[in-house]
């Protein structure tokens, strides 16, 4: 961090990106939840006595739909973060040099990995949430042990 504000001379390098940056995460996070809801509303009988199991399979599906959505900011957020002086930070420069450049895809390089890593860990953190939540679906906390084994 040091270096880059006595490479640069001042703090707003540090900045750089956090436009796509937020463009991504917050919605991520409505987008993920609301898909959440939705599947233990879809696949369960009672949705506040859904098994783990299907939690965690609601958890994935949500987690690589709301990845789908935001993953092009993510991508513009790498090309702002990685190339400062290409795009003087401008995330509507970026977006345009990138579809330019390599068409629609540019935008979803990477999607793989950062579909796998964040939908894995939202799927666990709001099955284990929501077993938390509920008191376990049979009562104890055998459930949740077996969700973190």
């Amino acid at each position: 961090m040091w270096n880059i504000v006595k490479s640069n001379g001042n703090c707003s390098d540090l900045w750089r990106g956090l436009v796509p940056t937020l463009l991504r995460d917050a919605p991520f996070s409505g987008l993920y939840l609301m898909f959440y809801r939705f599947g233990l509303h879809r696949m369960a009988v009672d949705e506040s006595h859904s098994a783990p199991t299907t939690r965690t399979m609601c958890g994935v599906a949500a987690g690589a739909l709301a990845c789908l959505i935001t993953h092009p900011f993510d991508a513009l957020k790498t090309a702002v973060q990685l190339y400062p002086n290409k795009f003087h930070g401008s995330t509507a420069r970026a977006a345009l040099s990138l579809y330019t450049q390599e068409g629609i895809r540019a935008f979803f390089r990477g999607f793989a990995l950062r579909a796998t890593r964040r939908t894995l860990a939202s799927a666990l953190s709001w099955a284990l949430f929501d077993e938390v939540r509920q008191g376990g679906t049979s009562g104890s906390n055998a459930n949740i042990l077996l969700l973190l084994s």
